[in-house]
């Protein structure tokens, strides 16, 4: 079986034998170290001997999530708790609804985007 992956240096196609998976090779078109990714745990391993096992894994609420959540959230307060204010803001300042809370609710999502990207960033 073959392993196919992209040079992280030059962004070539490299192929290497499922052996040298989670080793490190040299790329044939830079020259510079390249990880192969480790073997997938598809299942048992046709290898005789060798047990298939998973890559590790963030453990349950590590916070991978909580922009996204944190997003949510606030979307969904803007949302909901001020309809009824947007409406009479919108008449007051003539502006048709369906615009106005587009906008609203375009600037809610801007927001809770700017919130999920910049908590991934910290990874």
């Amino acid at each position: 079986m073959v392993i196919s992956f992209f040079c992280c240096n030059c962004g070539r196609k490299i192929e290497t034998a499922n052996a040298a998976a989670g080793t490190t090779i040299v790329c044939e078109s830079c020259g510079q170290p390249a990880s192969v990714p480790p073997r997938p745990a598809t299942g048992p391993s046709t290898t005789p001997g060798v047990t298939a096992t998973r890559s590790p894994q963030k453990a349950a609420g590590s916070g991978s999530n909580v922009g996204c959540i944190i997003g949510a959230v606030v979307a969904g307060v803007v949302l909901i708790a001020s309809f009824r204010l947007m409406d009479a803001i919108a008449d007051g300042l003539g502006i048709p609804h369906a615009l106005f809370n587009t906008l609203v609710y375009g600037g809610a999502l801007v927001v809770s985007l700017a919130i999920a990207s910049k908590a991934k960033g910290k990874k």
